[in-house]
């Protein structure tokens, strides 16, 4: 299949969701490969769904950022919606973390390269609802790659948002408790929930289930090293005032952590 009046090739199907499949695809003009995501063409409540995935296509052409997946090319017409993005060679961290829990290393770097991806999005009004290891993805050299902003929340002046009446959005494991009850009403706080709930998985491969029941001595958090934790239990408050109140803030508290760590670990302490 041929896609822009031949210029994308289809190739394999790399993945599928609920309203799109995603493929490896030739750039014929360039020659590179990219990853083409297409929307279904039978789809209940096509109209929705297509509104969403170009508000998709439009968001993520609009950020500009090393740790954010790349939009080159969007086309929506009558009969075909496809995004043409680079293609994550890397896979997911879903996909690492079937070999079990990331080393701590790997996994705060992952969470440092996602916070300053959110701290250009926030920035921009735009709030992505749905951070979690499949939403990142890793290319070549294993940077990671912020995807999938279908459910994100514009909060600029003139955007229209896309949920619908009754709708829940996110992952339940990953999302924030006010998320659960009102999608519409979120703050850039439930994306730090998110980052918090995402990091703890890496560094666990724990369920986060209502992480912010977990008491700070709770066994729940042994899985985690010692610095690390006040971060995350911040992090994942009930109430979202009493979060850090930006990427960038705890992406600070988060570096101080990780210094802390490899100090006590040059001084022999776990």
């Amino acid at each position: 299949m041929q896609l822009g009046g031949g210029r994308y090739a289809l190739g394999a199907l790399l993945g599928h969701g609920g309203s799109a499949r995603v493929y490896e695809a030739i750039d014929t003009t360039s020659g590179v490969t990219r990853a083409i995501k297409l929307l279904h063409t039978r789809e209940r409540h096509r109209d929705y769904y297509r509104r969403r995935f170009l508000q998709e296509a439009r968001v993520m052409w609009h950020l500009n950022h090393p740790h954010i997946l790349r939009v080159h090319d969007f086309c929506a017409d009558d009969d075909l919606d496809y995004i043409v993005m680079d293609l994550a060679e890397g896979g997911n961290m879903l996909q690492k973390l079937r070999q079990g829990a990331l080393d701590r290393t790997t996994a705060c770097r992952a969470g440092l390269q996602l916070l300053s991806a959110l701290g250009v999005a926030h920035r921009a009004k735009v709030i992505h609802r749905d951070i979690k290891p499949s939403n990142l993805l890793l290319d070549a050299s294993g940077h990671l790659l912020l995807a999938d902003f279908g459910i994100a929340r514009l909060t600029g002046p003139g955007h229209h948002n896309l949920t619908r009446t009754g709708a829940t959005l996110g992952s339940f494991s990953f999302a924030a408790p006010e998320q659960r009850l009102d999608p519409q009403a979120v703050s850039p706080a439930a994306d730090i929930y998110a980052v918090a709930t995402t990091l703890y998985y890496l560094l666990s491969g724990a369920n986060p289930t209502d992480l912010f029941t977990a008491a700070p001595d709770s066994p729940r958090w042994r899985r985690v090293s010692r610095p690390l934790r006040p971060v995350l239990q911040r992090a994942t408050a009930y109430d979202p005032l009493r979060r850090q109140q930006s990427a960038s803030a705890m992406c600070a508290e988060l570096t101080a952590a990780v210094e802390a760590l490899a100090t006590r670990e040059r001084s022999g302490l776990r």
